[in-house]
């Protein structure tokens, strides 16, 4: 806990005993997967809502739930989590696992749009977590059909109550002075919280 910067700086260890601490509510976990065994996510993920979208067939691994990269389960302990290795912001609330990146940590923008809409309209997330995104240059061929189809996901999300939080990046990037025919997606989206 002491190394955990992080959960200070976003108040977290404040709010665990003044809310309900996510009690109730089902975060959607759009990355590599999760391990459901993991120790401090044993019991958290709900069985019925692990699943991969990742369409790439190329690895063995990409078509099954489970976490061979570890991005996806060190994500979702930071949302949820038994407080052995790391304390989490809502430690009381359920996990989902859509898998949209496969075992190299790569995936496709469309995998990530149907994931999207499985985690609104068939898991019933009340939030969708996506700790994934590329820098997009919209002048490229198509790319505006796709950052439309993309968007179109993240409005019904956001019709339907659910909070969808994506990744700012990590390449250091002042998103708000980057030249204006690039978008760091799906962070950069509306109706997106996107967290640095």
């Amino acid at each position: 806990y002491p190394l955990q910067w992080n959960i200070r700086q976003v108040g977290a260890d404040l709010a665990w005993g003044a809310t309900p601490a996510g009690q109730g509510k089902l975060v959607c976990i759009l990355d590599s997967g999760i391990d459901p065994d993991h120790l401090d996510l044993a019991g958290r993920v709900d069985p019925s809502l692990i699943t991969s979208f990742v369409s790439d067939t190329s690895f063995p691994g990409n078509q099954d739930g489970l976490d061979y990269n570890a991005h996806g389960t060190s994500t979702a302990a930071y949302v949820v989590s038994n407080g052995f290795g790391v304390a989490s912001v809502a430690p009381d609330a359920r996990l989902c696992s859509a898998k949209v990146l496969g075992v190299t940590g790569f995936g496709s923008y469309i995998d990530m749009v149907v994931a999207i809409l499985w985690a609104t309209e068939t898991a019933h997330a009340d939030v969708i977590n996506l700790s994934l995104g590329g820098y997009f240059d919209q002048e490229l061929p198509g790319a505006m059909q796709l950052l439309n189809i993309i968007q179109r996901a993240m409005d019904l999300a956001t019709k339907r109550g659910v909070v969808v939080v994506a990744a700012g990046g990590n390449m250091a990037l002042n998103l708000d002075e980057d030249p204006r025919r690039f978008l760091f997606v799906p962070g950069q989206l509306r109706n997106v919280i996107s967290v640095g």
